[in-house]
């Protein structure tokens, strides 16, 4: 398209060009975000149906939001809390199907925030801006 603009100077067919991807970008963004919230709800939800578990894993859900793969080592560092403790959070989420374990081993499990991290990863296909079709 830029080589377009130096030849024949369409600098209107250019603009356009880009001005549709920063729309179909921001759209997507938006769209992201308000999926990420819609299954933060949802989850917190779940998780404040735990009675007196529900603090330490709205703890770890918090973390989670950061960092959507993590081990029971890893959580009781970060949050400052005992290896019981935090396994004992991760496995209410893996019962409420928050949290997927994923390593498939008896110890050092690793765990994943699989639906957090799809809604992450829909976007990150390019966007088609091919300048023949209109949006």
């Amino acid at each position: 398209m830029l080589q377009e603009v130096r030849l024949r100077g369409t600098w209107e067919t250019w603009l356009e060009f880009f001005l549709e991807g920063v729309t179909l970008s921001a759209k997507q963004a938006v769209q992201t975000a308000l999926d990420i919230n819609k299954l933060f709800s949802q989850d917190l939800e779940k998780i404040s149906s735990l009675g007196r578990a529900r603090f330490s894993c709205e703890q770890t859900f918090e973390y989670l939001k950061k960092l959507p793969q993590v081990t029971v080592p890893l959580l009781a560092s970060a949050l400052e809390m005992t290896a019981p403790t935090a396994r004992s959070s991760v496995n209410h989420m893996v019962a409420l199907g928050i949290l997927e374990e994923v390593s498939g081993k008896k110890r050092d499990k690793f765990y994943v925030y699989r639906n957090y991290l799809k809604i992450l990863e829909e976007g990150t296909a390019p966007l088609d801006l091919n300048p023949s079709k209109k949006f």
